[in-house]
């Protein structure tokens, strides 16, 4: 049985938010990890997803692609 000793506080997590430039129809858009149609396990391995504007396929090592994170909060 548990028992608590001290209430926890909100539990922070960081979703990264990707972004990228089509090289067939030049749009800019953004995206996360779950739009990837496969993604390599490892830093240094490939994602792969489609341009949501001309469906053009898109490949990129994990470690050269453009970023930025949001911070989300759960819990109270």
């Amino acid at each position: 049985m548990f028992k608590i000793l001290k209430e926890g506080g909100k539990v922070i997590k960081h979703k990264f938010i990707f972004k990228d430039t089509c090289d067939e129809c030049g749009a800019e858009y953004e995206f996360e990890i779950e739009d990837c149609t496969s993604i390599d396990k490892c830093i240094n391995g490939y994602a792969t997803w489609k341009c949501p504007c001309c469906g053009n396929k898109r490949v990129e090592k994990r470690n050269k692609m453009t970023y930025r994170t949001e911070i989300i909060e759960l819990g109270e």
